[in-house]
C-alpha cells in the first residue's frame, strides 16, 4: 500500500490486519488472510461490500508517499471500536508493520446518549 501511496481506511476492528499474526500462532505457520477465521472472513467481507462512509475503503494519497513508505503515517486505520470493545481507540498499522492504538475514539453506546425524559 504504501509503495502506491494508498491508504486503507475502516479495517473491522475485530480482524487481523494484513501481516499480523494470531496468537497463539496456528502450526502452518499462516498469516494474514488465510488465517482468518470463517467468522472474521464475513466481518472482513460486509466491510468491503458496505459502500457508507463506514465501510472498507482505499484511498490514493500521493502527497503523502514519503510519509507512508517510511512510516511517518500510518498506512492503515481501523474501523472505531465497538462500544463494548476492550479498546479504547482503533487500531493502525504502518508499512514496517508496526501497530498503534492511536485511531478513532471508540463508538459511543446508545443506550449512553439516549436522553432521560422527565
Amino acid at each position: 500500500l504504501a509503495k502506491s501511496s494508498i491508504v486503507c481506511y475502516n479495517f473491522p476492528d475485530n480482524v487481523l490486519f494484513p501481516g499480523e499474526e494470531q496468537q497463539p500462532r496456528p502450526k502452518s505457520g499462516l498469516k494474514g488472510i488465510s488465517d482468518l477465521t470463517l467468522a472474521e472472513c464475513g466481518t472482513l467481507i460486509a466491510a468491503l461490500t458496505d459502500k457508507s462512509k463506514h465501510g472498507l475503503h482505499f484511498v490514493v494519497k500521493p502527497d503523502l508517499h514519503d510519509a507512508l513508505y517510511y512510516s511517518r503515517s500510518p498506512v492503515i486505520y481501523g474501523a472505531p471500536p465497538d462500544p463494548e470493545s476492550k479498546h479504547s481507540f482503533a487500531k493502525r498499522m504502518y508499512a514496517n508493520l508496526k501497530c498503534d492504538c492511536n485511531g478513532a475514539a471508540r463508538k459511543s453506546s446508545a443506550a449512553a446518549t439516549r436522553l432521560k425524559r422527565k
